[in-house]
């Protein structure tokens, strides 16, 4: 099983390039063929939707690349949650949110792509809420967690917490911005230049959630290699046989490399 968990970065990290490819397949598609005018756009509009260009022919293909995305997001956070034995309660529960909206929010990804905007446009653009929704809140706690985390962890050998929780808050505030935006945008859908550049929007945010699996997938690689170890710097493996939730242990959970209690030495009298 500890060999089969080495290899988990790969999830998040197959996910995120088969997410990116058929996203940049679906737009070259379009553009191959002379960029048709679709049956939501307008004459005056120049770029489709995601879903749009999905449910002409592409429809397995996006798909697809939902579901891996899917399993590759919550077999990540999944992982993260099964490693770190040392969780004090706030870990217990912030990664019971993450997993509980990343699966709400992943659900909704899927459903959104089999249920085409043509045939289904009122389930499609709910799912598409619910993914948004459930993404948001799992990625924002997720976030909260990480900066937690590098507040503890400050050692150079485990530098690598910080510049994670430094990613993740950079990537939930872009995203954040780009998803207003595109919901702000998607109502002024009678100016053309407003109704343009709400396809705009939803295209670079769906290109973001790409390198938010790869931070994943680059999360998970360092820790590999302390999982199955007892002098792990994160107590992957000690720490959980502290076995208190008061707040002073909690704290003693979350800080590495825990002295070992001093005794003191016996004197020895020469003379006897």
């Amino acid at each position: 099983m500890v060999r089969v968990l080495r290899y988990a970065w790969l999830l998040p990290a197959i996910g995120a390039c088969c997410w990116l490819a058929s996203l940049t397949a679906m737009i070259s598609v379009w553009a191959r063929d002379n960029k048709p005018t679709l049956v939501d756009m307008d004459s005056d509009d120049r770029v489709p939707y995601i879903s749009d260009i999905a449910a002409l022919g592409l429809k397995p293909l996006f798909v697809t690349c939902n579901v891996l995305l899917s399993v590759g997001y919550i077999a990540a956070v999944c992982v993260l949650c099964h490693i770190e034995k040392h969780k004090a309660l706030f870990s217990r529960i912030a990664f019971g949110v993450i997993i509980a909206f990343g699966i709400i929010g992943m659900i909704g990804l899927c459903l959104l792509g089999g249920l085409d905007t043509y045939r289904h446009h009122t389930a499609h653009m709910s799912n598409l809420g619910v993914f948004l929704v459930g993404t948001g809140i799992s990625t924002f706690v997720h976030a909260i967690h990480s900066v937690m985390l590098a507040r503890y962890y400050r050692e150079p050998a485990i530098r690598w917490l910080r510049i994670s929780a430094i990613l993740k808050v950079a990537w939930f505030v872009v995203a954040l911005s780009l998803a207003i935006a595109f919901v702000c945008k998607m109502g002024d859908s009678g100016d053309s230049g407003k109704s343009t550049a709400a396809p705009i929007l939803e295209w670079v945010l769906a290109y973001t959630f790409g390198p938010y699996c790869l931070v994943l997938a680059l999360d998970l690689l360092p820790r590999m290699k302390y999982f199955d170890r007892a002098e792990s710097p994160l107590g992957f493996s000690g720490a959980a046989n502290y076995g208190h939730r008061s707040r002073k242990n909690a704290r003693r959970m979350f800080t590495p490399y825990a002295p070992a209690p001093s005794y003191p030495q016996p004197v020895y009298n020469s003379d006897v």
